[in-house]
C-alpha cells in the first residue's frame, strides 16, 4: 500500500521529511489507504453509509483529543473571534455554483471565508479554499499529516472501546472533509489574523448520510447556520432513491438538529411523505420581500418557536432553511417535513428561481452606471439567476442580527447589510468565477489559457466547458452553449464560404444513462448549432468520446451499447456496431460504447413501440467515420484539433448572436463528466493562484 514510504518516523508523533505535500497527495490517492478500489472494499464502505455521521464524529473527537494533548491545536476557548457562521448547501444541480456565489458575497462584505466543495478539477486543494483561493500546499500537507498522526495514534478513549469502530483511516472524501473543517476551525484559527468568519460547505452526495453533515449545529459551535437546497434531479438514484421525494428526504437530512440519529425522525417518502403546507415562506418573490429578508427571518423564527413539538428547546434557534422554488411541490413538501420534524420546528423559505429581482437590480445598476461595461453574473447561464438569488438569501439569513466581528485588537465593522440591489452584492456576483462551469477559454498552442497576446497568425481554439451529467443540467448547458455560439454555426470559412459546426467532446460515467444525455446533444433545434444551408447535415464537425485522466473506481458493471439501445427502443444496426477511427480491436471500451450509441442516434432510427414493428427512417446525417473518435486523452485531442487546417472566418460572416470578437478557427464544446472538463483544463495548463502560506 506504499506505507513504507509514507510512514511516520518519530516516536513522539513527529513527522519525517516524508511529510510533504507530495507524500500527502500520494497517500490520499494510494489504493488501500484512503481509496477503496475493489468491489469488496466498496461494499464494506457502503455498509457504513448510514453510520457516516457517527463515524465522522468519532474521527473528529479523536483528532481534537490527540492534537490538544500534543499542544498542536489552538484551543477553541482561546479564539479571539466569535464562533464562525455556517452555510450548508445541498441539491443536485447548482450547489457548487451557489456555494461559490455565497463565498463571493460574504468575502465582498468583509468576511474571511472558508469554502469546501467537491469534486476538484485539476488540483485537490481546490476543495479547500481560504478567501476564495485553494489553500497553500504547506497548509494542506500540515493538516493532512496532523490528522493522520492523530488517527493512527494507539491511544484510545472509552469511546473507542466498542466492537463497531470505523477503519483507522477514513475514506477519501471523509478525510478531505475532516481536513477542510480542521483547516477552517483550528489551523487558520491558530493565528488571530487568519481566523475564518464564515464557512460555506457544499454537500458531497445527498446530505443525511454525507460526511459534511457531521458538524454539531445544535450547540454553540457556530454563531448562526443557514441551510440551502438547489434544484433536485434524478441522480445517484442507486444510493439516494429513485424518486425526487426520496432524494429530497436524503438531502433534507442537513436540516436535522440530532444528526446522530442516522435514519432521522422524518418519515422516508419510500414509506410516506406528508407535510403541513402552512410552514412555508417565500423569499425573492417581490422586491419588498427579497430586500427585507431580515424582517422575514424574525417572523420565521417566531413561527419556529411557536410550532409546537420541541419548539421550546429551540428558543435560541438561529437556523434557516431555504429551498429553490423551482423544485417540485413534492420535493418542497418533503423538505418542509424534514425541517419541521428533524429541525425541531424549523420552517422552509422559498427562493425565487427566476431571479426576477436580481435581474431588475442588475438592469437598474447598469442604467445608472457611467461604466461602459455591462454588469452581469460572473457565472454564465440563465439558470444561475436562481442560484444567485438563493445565495443572496442564504447570506442574508446567516448574517441576520450580526453587527460586528472582533478580530484581535482590530474592531472590524464589516457589515453593511447584505442587499440584493447593493453595488457590493452585484459586483461580488459579477466577479464570481467557478472553474469548469459554463466556462469559456481561448487556447492557442504554446500559450496558456490566460495569455491573450501574441495569438496573431496562430490557430486559436475557443473552448466552452461545463460539467453536466444529468438531463436537466445538460439541457441548461446546451442552451448556454448555443446562446454563445449564435444562431448559426461556430464559424464560416472565408476561403470556401462553408459553415463549420463546432466540435463536441464528451464523456460520462457508465453509472449514468448516456442515451438521454447524447440525445440532448444530438437534437437539432431550429437555428441551433448548424443551419440547413450548411454542407454539414449534422450538428458537429467532429465528435470525440474522450478518456478522462482520472476517475473513481466503480463496482457497477458497464452496460453494453446493445442493452442501452434496446432499453431506449432504438433499432440496432449491425453496420453501426463496426469500429470507428481510434477504437481498439479487443474488448469494447466505454468510449466505444458511447460512439455506437451516438451513431445510432444520428441515423434517426427508432421504433414506435415495444413490439417488433418499427418505423425506420433510413436517412443518415453524413457522419463519416473520420469525424468520430474514441479513446483519446485530452492532450491528444488538443494536438489533433490544433493540427486541423486553419479556416478563419471573415468579420462579416461571424455567427449571428455571437458575443465574441475573436478570430477563433475552431469552437469546441466539452461537456459531460467534470473529470473530463478537469482533464482539458489541465491539458491547457489552466491554473489558479493559491492562498498565502501561514507564517
Amino acid at each position: 500500500m506504499g506505507e513504507s514510504s509514507l510512514s511516520l518516523s518519530s516516536s513522539d508523533g513527529g513527522c519525517s521529511d516524508e511529510c510533504s505535500y507530495e507524500s500527502a497527495l500520494k497517500a490520499l490517492l494510494t489504493p488501500g489507504i484512503h481509496q477503496a478500489n475493489t468491489k469488496e472494499g466498496i461494499a464494506r464502505a457502503a455498509l457504513r453509509a448510514t453510520k457516516t455521521v457517527s463515524d465522522m464524529r468519532f474521527y473528529w473527537n479523536k483528532i481534537l483529543r490527540q492534537t490538544a494533548a500534543k499542544g498542536q491545536r489552538q484551543q477553541h476557548t482561546n479564539r479571539q473571534t466569535k464562533n464562525p457562521l455556517l452555510i450548508h448547501i445541498t441539491g443536485t444541480k447548482g450547489k457548487g455554483s451557489t456555494a461559490c456565489m455565497c463565498e463571493a458575497i460574504m468575502r465582498a462584505h468583509g468576511y474571511s471565508t472558508g469554502l469546501f466543495t467537491s469534486p476538484h478539477l485539476i488540483d485537490i486543494r481546490e476543495r479547500i479554499r481560504w478567501n476564495g483561493k485553494p489553500i497553500h500546499q504547506s497548509i494542506f500537507a500540515d493538516v493532512y499529516w496532523t490528522i493522520r498522526r492523530a488517527l493512527e495514534s494507539e491511544t484510545n478513549s472509552v469511546d473507542d472501546d466498542n466492537d463497531d469502530l470505523p477503519p483507522v483511516l477514513p475514506g477519501y472524501f471523509r478525510m478531505l472533509t475532516l481536513m477542510g473543517m480542521y483547516t477552517f476551525l483550528h489551523k487558520l484559527s491558530s493565528q488571530t489574523a487568519t481566523c475564518v468568519d464564515v464557512i460555506v460547505l457544499e454537500v458531497g452526495m445527498g446530505g443525511r448520510y454525507d460526511a459534511t453533515n457531521f458538524l454539531d449545529t445544535s450547540g454553540e459551535n457556530f454563531r448562526r447556520v443557514a441551510n440551502g437546497v438547489t434544484l433536485l434531479d434524478l441522480d445517484h438514484t442507486r444510493i439516494l432513491g429513485d424518486t425526487l421525494e426520496k432524494i429530497a428526504w436524503a438531502k433534507g437530512g442537513i436540516f436535522s438538529v440530532d444528526k446522530l440519529n442516522p435514519s432521522g425522525t422524518c418519515p422516508n417518502p419510500g414509506v410516506v411523505a406528508t407535510a403541513s403546507a402552512s410552514t412555508s415562506t417565500s423569499l425573492g418573490e417581490t422586491e419588498t420581500q427579497n430586500d427585507d429578508t431580515t424582517k422575514q427571518r424574525e417572523k420565521a423564527e417566531d413561527h419556529t418557536h411557536g410550532d409546537g413539538g420541541d419548539g421550546d428547546d429551540r428558543e435560541n434557534c438561529l437556523s434557516s432553511n431555504i429551498v429553490l422554488d423551482s423544485n417540485t411541490q413534492g420535493v418542497i413538501e418533503v423538505m418542509k417535513n424534514c425541517a419541521r420534524v428533524e429541525g425541531k420546528g424549523g420552517i422552509v423559505c422559498l427562493a425565487d428561481a427566476s431571479g426576477a429581482n436580481l435581474k431588475k437590480a442588475l438592469q437598474l445598476q447598469n442604467e445608472g452606471s457611467n461604466n461602459c461595461k455591462t454588469l452581469s453574473l460572473g457565472l454564465a447561464g440563465s439558470h444561475q439567476y436562481g442560484n444567485a438569488t438563493l445565495a443572496i438569501a442564504l447570506c442574508q439569513a446567516v448574517t441576520a442580527g450580526c453587527a460586528e466581528i472582533n478580530q484581535g485588537t482590530i474592531n472590524r465593522i464589516i457589515r453593511a447589510e447584505i442587499k440584493t440591489d447593493s453595488p457590493t452584492t452585484l459586483n461580488a456576483l459579477a466577479g464570481a468565477a467557478w472553474p469548469g462551469r459554463c466556462q469559456k477559454l481561448l487556447w492557442t498552442e504554446g500559450l496558456d489559457a490566460y495569455n491573450t497576446d501574441n495569438r496573431v497568425g496562430k490557430n486559436i481554439v475557443e473552448f466552452y466547458l461545463d460539467g453536466a451529467h444529468t438531463p436537466q443540467s445538460l439541457a441548461a448547458t446546451v442552451q448556454w452553449f448555443r446562446s454563445k455560439i449564435g444562431s448559426t454555426t461556430s464559424s464560416r470559412s472565408s476561403s470556401s464560404n462553408r459553415e463549420i459546426p463546432p466540435i463536441l467532446i464528451f464523456n460520462c460515467s457508465h453509472e449514468r444513462n448516456p442515451v438521454e444525455l447524447l440525445e440532448l446533444l444530438e437534437k437539432r433545434e431550429k437555428g441551433a448549432c448548424c443551419s440547413v444551408r450548411s454542407e454539414y447535415t449534422h450538428a458537429y464537425s467532429r465528435v470525440y468520446f474522450a478518456k478522462s485522466d482520472s476517475s473513481r473506481f466503480s463496482a457497477v458493471e458497464e452496460p453494453s451499447a446493445e442493452k442501452l439501445l434496446e432499453e431506449r427502443g432504438i433499432v440496432i444496426r449491425d453496420e453501426l456496431l463496426l469500429p470507428v477511427k481510434g477504437e481498439s480491436t479487443t474488448t469494447r471500451t466505454w468510449q466505444e460504447t458511447l460512439a455506437i450509441v451516438w451513431k445510432h442516434l444520428i441515423t434517426a432510427t427508432t421504433t414506435t413501440n415495444n413490439n417488433n414493428n418499427s418505423n425506420v427512417d433510413d436517412k443518415t446525417y453524413n457522419t463519416p467515420e473520420d469525424v468520430i473518435f474514441c479513446n483519446m486523452a485530452a492532450s491528444q485531442i488538443l494536438n489533433d484539433i490544433i493540427s486541423m487546417p486553419q479556416e478563419t472566418q471573415d468579420d462579416d460572416d461571424k455567427p449571428t448572436g455571437s458575443d465574441d470578437d475573436s478570430t477563433a478557427t475552431s469552437r469546441v464544446f466539452v461537456t459531460g463528466s467534470l473529470y473530463l472538463v478537469g482533464s482539458f483544463l489541465t491539458a491547457m495548463d489552466w491554473k489558479e493562484e493559491s492562498s498565502p502560506p501561514l507564517n
